[in-house]
């Protein structure tokens, strides 16, 4: 078994799939040898679940105690539980949501934090691209006149743009 201070954590956040975030991970094996956690295509959403973790830590609990033991229960050794679960040199959690991001660096200050930016002009050929339309169906008959018209696009760069705001 490795020696869990020798090992590395890496975090892939992007902002929404489709950002490449699986291609990524595959192109990076190549020189970290790494493990996805808990499978290739797997997202933990660690750092989302890290942030409303915190967001009630920091509004909803009050005494110092309580504090302590939510940590000794949720935060405490999360790093060590985290790892034993492989033995390669580095293993990968991936999230696509920048949700949380901050928390992962306070937590892990010593592991590597990759956030992912793609062109969300891109994005949106790629999520179009795995629409795979049927003909003779009116839904996606109307996303198709939706995109000729740039309707599609418009609505999908104002919500695009609204998260990553957030």
């Amino acid at each position: 078994m490795r020696n869990q201070e020798d090992q590395k954590i890496i975090f892939l956040n992007s902002y929404l799939p489709r950002t490449g975030h699986n291609f990524v991970s595959e192109a990076l094996k190549v020189f970290t040898g790494h493990e996805v956690l808990i499978h290739n295509r797997s997202e933990t959403r660690l750092s989302t679940i890290l942030r409303e973790f915190f967001n009630i830590y920091n509004k909803q609990v009050f005494f110092e105690t309580d504090k302590k033991f939510l940590e000794h229960l949720f935060i405490n050794g999360l790093r060590e539980r985290i790892l034993e679960k492989s033995n390669s040199e580095y293993v990968m959690i991936k999230n696509t949501s920048f949700l949380g991001v901050d928390q992962l660096s306070r937590l892990f200050p010593t592991d590597i934090h990759i956030i992912l930016l793609r062109d969300p002009a891109s994005i949106f050929n790629s999520l179009v691209k795995g629409m795979r339309f049927k003909k003779g169906v009116l839904k996606d008959n109307i996303k198709k006149l939706g995109i000729f018209l740039g309707i599609y696009p418009y609505y999908y760069s104002k919500k695009l743009s609204r998260n990553l705001l957030k």
